[in-house]
């Protein structure tokens, strides 16, 4: 199965081990194409894990894993990636950013959220002990685009990223809309 995130990689290798925590993001965008992935299979548990500790002030699992079970998320478009290797500012605009669009159906409604992400590694305390650097993780960002783009009605062509792939186009019942 290739990767809800759109890489065109093997799911497993790409962002489920990610997910899983068998390894770790390297960089912000692959930590946002996880996150995307693990909307796609409600791992709650996972988004709420990869928010920086501020962030996580103001989020919970049980509120990703509702509004992520009525989202059925169809596409990840990347549409910009900031240089990351010059982190340690504490200023938002100079973090490193994923400027991405997700595409997502509620109720056979087709909708697009265009975002500009802030990622961070933050410093980790366990028992008064720092750690050091943790993984990537959210920091914050600015949706600029949320928009209803339409209806699909089940004999309409299937708008998710693999239906778009293909040779021979399906409609969405027979896809996404299953």
């Amino acid at each position: 199965m290739f990767c809800p995130c759109g890489s065109n990689d093997q799911f497993k290798s790409c962002c489920l081990d990610i997910i899983k925590g068998y390894k770790q993001a390297q960089s912000p965008e692959q930590l946002m194409r996880s996150r995307f992935s693990a909307y796609v299979i409600n791992d709650a548990q996972y988004i709420y894990a990869s928010y920086s500790q501020q962030s996580q002030l103001s989020q919970s699992v049980t509120e990703i894993k509702k509004w992520a079970s009525a989202c059925k998320f169809i596409e990840l478009i990347i549409h910009h990636v900031s240089p990351f290797n010059k982190y340690h500012s504490e200023h938002p605009t100079d973090l490193p950013t994923v400027q991405f669009t997700a595409c997502y159906l509620i109720a056979n409604k087709l909708y697009e959220m265009s975002e500009k992400s802030y990622f961070i590694k933050e410093r980790i305390v366990k028992k008064n002990k720092t750690t050091g650097y943790t993984p990537w993780v959210y920091f914050d960002g600015d949706v600029y685009q949320h928009n209803e783009v339409g209806i699909i009605k089940r004999n309409d062509l299937c708008p998710c990223a693999k239906n778009k792939a293909k040779e021979i186009k399906q409609k969405f019942k027979r896809c996404c809309g299953r």
